[in-house]
């Protein structure tokens, strides 16, 4: 794509050069002209069937670009919040598509890249971030996601095979270029393993660090047919009707001295043919007469009437086809390959790009009214937010079934089924959009979408319908979770849950479920971990009730109530509780009487039981026995308080009635763990207690009690405990009162892990020794041994040395630390430069961590980059994008990355490539 007039282009909104320069163009082949002829390529002349075949999937958005490529330093690390945020409010884009960079890559963490992410999106409820799961070197493993499809809110999307039939027919096509390196013959012959189905072997796996599910869905990623570049800003190369010659004739190779160019074709002169008349053929060729190798001898040249050329081949086997030149097999095809303005790049970020678009389609389907009825409604337009969007794809995703792998000939090779409702490799599956999405005069399913409702900790919210015709049902939740900070071991900070009721059977959000015991039935288990959850059942029958119930598990007070939307498609009708019964056994329902307020428990009937057991009783009356009775009391605030370690909280006493003398309230923290501690209004320092005072002048002044819960920087679990209220007084009815604990739930948020002094090291010549200082972060129940390797590769480039004082050099260290050292800082890593490389080269080290201390066996280690520097630096340079050869691991795998930026607009996309 050329971005060198790119306000004479109506596709390019705007262009953001980040990076100082101002090299508009895309390298040959470039990604970005890819993806931008994926989402929102549009031949011109739509009447053209043969051509305007290969749109974009979006053919009408318009893209922005931003461009953080420097030539002289690569790709410039950026904050990608204030990047987000400028995009929407600067040039009104919506929908962003952030790809994964090789600096992440093997990182399934929560990086400080999907923090801003999901900040942004936060913050901006409109604004859709779609990344991809990250595109592994060999075939994929669990746990090879990496940021930012690590990211809670962005829609992270794996890939999956496109039709096989779009392959093979565009293969036969004369505007195509093969870059993919597939086995045609084979896929002509496995055409069952080359499906939609299929989850390409390199799309990497979730689950992230804290396991969470990712990718969210899968979608097209091979066999997609977008622009291709060949890096000239100076020619009209992504034109159908030129076929890349050098500009002054607009004919390739100005007919390569043997032809004339007449309206931008070749009419080659006598003896010769080919679109450039570089074919020599039989001296009895008119010069008219353009069909390539004479059609092969299976077919007659005809005239292509648009051109008045004979260029068009028919071939005479009816029963085949042959394709543009009569050629018989699809290895006699790749010598004679087209004219090439269309290629095909196997990647994540290919299908993160199809991805982008169905979300243009689905705000457009949105934004011009066709929910809910199905036909464009002006009164019916809305804008969609980020988890309504999130949750229209997980509703309308249908699982992959298989995971097909390669031999070094590109052939398949082996074939891996799929189970669950949720998978590592596929998330909640492929997204089709005619599931969820139904059009008047098309679909029969209802879909019922809304995003306004909001819940705290302990509401619940209930909706009732009735099946009209069996067949599929699904229900999503979704919502979009506040940024979480990169340290905490679990990222989710408000929990709901998805709860669904199908003749009495029940189905739990993401249907999870283990086996505590093997004689017995699974045993389901709540989602505390994703922040959208589905149920799909695929056999509701006629009249079946369904109860569709959300819950406010539990919802932080710093970011309460929580937004969300849900999503239900199927054959229903209603939205009213007549058609379910009152209750189900475990639910409970608040009740009020005249002297306090409680809740009324669910019966085996289907209906709430008549007495109303008390939690809270008014002035008067005290709780005994979950009864309330008649006499003076004390009371708090809050019976329960929930905060992360490290946070604080506060609650208050309360006296309802007027004491006849002094009441003094000793207040007592949990004894247990020495981990909360509390303080009086007046006091300035936390303590194991605190003393109130209540007097006859002042006991109708609420006083507060603070608690605080202690940051103690180690790795030791969740916490409960109680929170002692006495009283003693000179009045009967306040000396020695029993008042209920206040329980505090704490929520650990320390995790053991290894600390490195530094993450970069960079030797600069022979012999030059760098140090990592190794510690942790916990003293340990048990030594701790981190194994570090030099990659194959790079054996006799650099080494670790032993001692500093020492010239012992080994390939291969293993550093111990235990409860003596564990914070010393004597633990070193010393690296150093035996011989320099021709060219500068980086090498990624994983540490290797074991241990008896379960809390450290198997920790994942800050990946320690090694940076080898030439004397001459020979690092490849591009006009757009960087490429950079990392040696990964022990096994010295060769990964070679690309970095650039691109933003689309409104219903188009933001880019990074």
């Amino acid at each position: 794509m050329d971005f060198t007039n790119s306000t004479q282009h109506s596709k390019i909104i705007s262009y953001i050069a980040f990076n100082g320069e101002s090299d508009f163009r895309d390298e040959s082949n470039g990604m970005g002209t890819y993806l931008a002829g994926v989402i929102a390529g549009k031949y011109g002349d739509e009447a053209n069937i043969e051509r305007s075949q290969y749109n974009g999937i979006a053919p009408d958005a318009q893209l922005v670009v931003m461009d953080t490529f420097k030539q002289s330093a690569g790709f410039i690390e950026k904050d990608l919040y204030k990047e987000l945020r400028w995009s929407r409010h600067a040039t009104g884009a919506r929908i962003h598509l952030v790809p994964s960079h090789s600096s992440q890559a093997m990182n399934p963490g929560y990086t400080t890249e999907a923090m801003q992410i999901d900040q942004f999106l936060y913050e901006h409820n409109t604004s859709i971030v779609v990344a991809p799961s990250g595109d592994f070197s060999s075939t994929a493993s669990v746990g090879t996601i990496s940021s930012p499809g690590t990211s809670k809110n962005a829609i992270v999307v794996g890939s999956v095979f496109g039709a096989s039939n779009v392959i093979l027919e565009a293969a036969l096509d004369k505007y195509y270029i093969d870059r993919s390196g597939y086995n045609r013959d084979d896929i002509s012959s496995k055409s069952h393993l080359y499906s939609s189905r299929s989850v390409s072997s390199f799309s990497s796996r979730g689950i992230t660090s804290d396991a969470r599910h990712k990718p969210d869905v899968v979608l097209p990623g091979e066999f997609v047919i977008g622009a291709r570049s060949n890096g000239d800003s100076g020619n009209r190369n992504c034109d159908f009707s030129y076929r890349g010659g050098n500009g002054a004739t607009d004919c390739p190779k100005d007919c390569s001295g043997h032809g004339q160019c007449v309206n931008a074709h070749c009419q080659c002169s006598q003896g010769y043919c080919g679109n450039d008349c570089s074919v020599v053929t039989d001296s009895s060729r008119t010069r008219v007469s353009c069909c390539a190798n004479d059609c092969n001898a299976r077919g007659i040249c005809l005239q292509d009437t648009s051109t008045t050329l004979y260029t068009e081949c028919s071939c005479t086997n009816s029963t085949q086809t042959y394709g543009l030149y009569c050629l018989n097999t699809f290895s006699e095809l790749a010598g004679n390959k087209g004219f090439n303005v269309l290629q095909v790049v196997p990647s994540t970020t290919t299908a993160a790009a199809v991805g982008a678009a169905l979300i243009a389609i689905t705000r457009q389907y949105f934004l011009e009214g066709f929910y809910p009825s199905g036909a464009p409604i002006a009164a019916n337009k809305m804008e969609p937010t980020n988890s309504l969007i999130k949750a229209l794809f997980v509703n309308g995703a249908r699982q992959a079934s298989q995971v097909v792998s390669f031999d070094d000939n590109k052939r398949a090779s082996s074939l891996r089924a799929l189970n669950g409702t949720v998978t590592p490799e596929a998330g909640n599956g492929l997204v089709a959009l005619d599931k969820v999405l139904p059009i008047a005069g098309h679909s029969t399913f209802r879909l019922l979408a809304q995003q306004s409702e909001s819940l705290s900790t302990g509401q619940v919210h209930s909706r009732c319908y009735k099946i009209i015709q069996g067949g599929e049902f699904k229900a999503t939740l979704a919502w979009t979770d506040p940024p979480s900070a990169t340290t905490n071991s679990k990222h989710l900070i408000n929990n709901l849950d998805l709860e669904v009721i199908v003749a009495n059977k029940r189905y739990l959000g993401n249907q999870l479920t283990t086996i505590l015991d093997p004689n017995s039935d699974p045993v389901e288990i709540v989602d505390q971990t994703n922040n959208a959850e589905s149920v799909y059942v695929s056999n509701v029958r006629e009249n079946d009730r369904i109860r569709v119930t959300v819950k406010g598990t539990f919802v932080s007070e710093a970011f309460s109530p929580q937004v969300y939307s849900l999503v239900l498609t199927g054959h229903f009708e209603g939205d009213s509780s007549d058609f379910c019964p009152e209750c189900y056994v475990g639910e409970q329902l608040e009740c009020a009487t005249s002297i306090g307020r409680g809740y009324r428990n669910c019966t085996g009937s289907g209906f709430f039981s008549g007495d109303c057991i008390m939690t809270e009783c008014y002035t008067g009356y005290s709780l005994v026995d979950r009864q309330c009775e008649l006499g003076s009391f004390i009371r708090t605030s809050k019976n329960v308080i929930q905060i992360l370690e490290g946070e604080r909280s506060a609650f208050q006493v309360i006296l309802v009635d007027a004491p006849t003398s002094d009441v003094r309230v000793t207040i007592t923290a949990p004894s247990s763990g020495r981990r909360v501690r509390v303080k009086s209004a007046t006091e300035t320092e936390y303590h194991e207690s605190t003393v109130l005072s209540f007097t006859a002048l002042d006991w109708s002044i609420p006083q507060r009690v603070y608690v605080k819960s202690i940051m103690d920087h180690m790795a030791n679990g969740d916490y409960s405990g109680s929170i002692t209220i006495e009283t003693e007084s000179s009045d009967f009815n306040f000396n020695t009162r029993q008042v209920k604990p206040v329980e505090v739930i704490l929520e650990e948020t320390d995790k053991a892990f290894v600390i490195a002094s530094k993450h970069n090291v960079q030797l600069l010549s022979p012999n030059q020794i760098d140090i990592v200082k190794l510690s942790l972060n916990t003293t340990p129940s048990a030594p701790v041994y981190i194994h570090y390797e030099v990659p194959d590769a790079l054996r006799g480039v650099f080494a670790f040395q032993t001692e500093q004082t020492e010239q012992q050099q080994v390939s291969s260290v293993i550093m111990q630390l235990n409860e003596t050292n564990w914070n010393t800082n004597e633990a070193q890593l010393l690296l150093i430069m035996q011989e320099q490389p021709e060219s500068t080269t980086s090498a990624l080290l994983w540490g290797n961590v074991t241990s008896s201390d379960s809390a450290y066996h198997n920790t994942i280690v800050p990946p320690l980059i090694v940076n080898l520097v030439a004397s001459e630096s020979s690092t490849q340079k591009n006009r757009d994008c960087i490429v950079q050869t990392f040696y990964v691991g022990n096994g010295a795998s060769e990964r070679t990355t690309r970095s650039c930026w691109m933003v689309v607009l409104g219903t188009a996309v933001l880019l990074v490539l």
